[in-house]
């Protein structure tokens, strides 16, 4: 098993590598990205999307905390966009970046 300090000196994660290292499924993560709360980084030439390691990490714990039972991902959205401001920038990038920026 690898060591969570080598995950995170990998410049950048397959979508598997990242959903595995979060513990949510892969679906999850695509679907995160999809409706833009969760940034990728770009593409392969095969098209997989490429995620950075921290930011995903510190993203998707903050999708999580922000979630409450019954909370639909808008909801989930919103909150992410008023509790943006509080985590440090340089750590996670801006909502809504991610579907095909590159």
């Amino acid at each position: 098993m690898k060591r969570e300090e080598d995950v995170m000196n990998k410049k950048f994660m397959r979508i598997g590598e990242v959903a595995k290292f979060c513990g949510v499924l892969k679906s999850t993560i695509r679907h995160y990205t999809d409706i833009g709360i969760l940034p990728f980084e770009g593409k392969t030439p095969s098209g997989q999307r490429l995620y950075d390691p921290r930011r995903t990490m510190i993203r998707v714990q903050l999708i999580k905390s922000t979630s409450r039972p019954r909370a639909t991902l808008a909801q989930v959205k919103e909150r992410m966009k008023s509790e943006e401001g509080r985590v440090n920038p340089l750590l996670i990038s801006p909502l809504g970046r991610g579907r095909g920026e590159e």
